[in-house]
């Protein structure tokens, strides 16, 4: 086995690890971003960016791993994305503090604790030899699914709006799945508030 299968490899392992992550905050940013904001190590506000910002970006990443589309740009990205994820965690060991890690969404209920540090760790070490195997920093690898479907003349930058394009469709069709869903649960509480309100009045 080539270095170029070995880093092929290893960025479909990263790309499937960001996928599973990406997804669920998609499908539930108000949730995550609960859970960013109890880290408590930015301010409000760059804690609500930050939770806006990391599904789609993890989902990029994960789609730029797994096409080999720029595999060195998305891996040395991933190792600081993963690097906060470790300071945030660490931190809040320090203090003492049982929180949810919100590594996969909120639907997850995964407490912070030193094996999650140790799995983040790991995370990175693989994303940084990753990074040292593959080529230039947007170099399609020589095992791109491009090459495999034939389109072996397409342009590195072709390859990587194409992801962003696939990204962006996901993100407005998850997100609007996300509003619709809080927006079919949230009539039948206002139907009933509403209706607990007029039973005050009315003296029931």
């Amino acid at each position: 086995m080539d270095s170029q299968q070995v880093d092929m490899m290893l960025s479909v392992l990263l790309g499937l690890v960001f996928l599973a992550s990406s997804l669920p905050k998609l499908r539930s940013p108000k949730g995550f971003m609960l859970r960013v904001l109890e880290y408590r190590i930015l301010p409000a506000p760059l804690a609500r960016t930050y939770a806006r910002l990391l599904g789609p970006i993890e989902l990029l990443l994960a789609v730029l791993l797994l096409t080999g589309a720029a595999i060195r740009l998305a891996s040395a990205v991933a190792c600081g994305l993963l690097l906060s994820f470790i300071f945030a965690i660490a931190v809040n060991l320090i203090r003492g503090r049982d929180i949810d890690c919100g590594c996969y969404g909120s639907g997850s209920r995964r407490r912070i604790s030193w094996r999650v540090l140790v799995e983040d760790a790991a995370l990175v070490v693989t994303a940084g030899i990753t990074a040292w195997l593959a080529g230039g920093w947007t170099d399609l690898s020589s095992l791109s699914v491009f090459r495999f479907l034939g389109i072996s003349n397409v342009s590195q930058l072709d390859a990587v709006g194409f992801c962003l394009a696939i990204v962006g469709c996901v993100v407005i069709v998850l997100r609007t799945d996300s509003r619709m869903r809080r927006g079919s649960t949230s009539l039948p509480s206002f139907r009933a508030r509403r209706r607990a309100v007029e039973k005050v009045r009315t003296g029931q």
